[in-house]
């Protein structure tokens, strides 16, 4: 049985992120604690309540938020069984790419020059949140 951490996926997660501004000639999201923070806080926030919404980062006006969330095992869209940390994180990664309702604009906005991820578990399904501001 492999064991999952959510700071493991968040770390990764960020990986992604940068690695796909990079592939596009974009300067890397810089992690920030107050965006961390409320990512967490909100990740938290949909994991308790099982559903996925976005929320309100209160004094963090002018961010932008992604939500998501992903099961372990055979999930529709992806070819391979989600298990690893890894595995995870890219799962999240290509949802917010693959959006048509501006996460993917949110990636690779060429303003944001910060980023906060946060990602919690209930059971067998991960719950995430990225914050981006300029």
């Amino acid at each position: 049985m492999v064991r999952n951490s959510c700071s493991s996926i968040e770390s990764r997660i960020l990986n992604y992120v940068n690695s796909t501004r990079n592939r596009r000639g974009l300067h890397p999201v810089l992690p920030s604690k107050e965006l961390i923070h409320c990512a967490e806080k909100h990740s938290g926030t949909m994991a308790h309540r099982g559903s996925i919404f976005h929320g309100d980062c209160g004094p963090l006006t002018g961010s932008y938020e992604n939500c998501g969330m992903i099961p372990k095992g055979r999930v529709i869209g992806f070819k391979d069984e989600i298990r690893t940390d890894t595995d995870i994180a890219r799962a999240l990664h290509q949802q917010w790419m693959r959006s048509h309702t501006g996460h993917r604009e949110n990636i690779l906005d060429p303003h944001h020059r910060f980023a906060g991820i946060g990602v919690k578990r209930r059971g067998n399904e991960f719950f995430a949140t990225e914050l981006f501001h300029h």
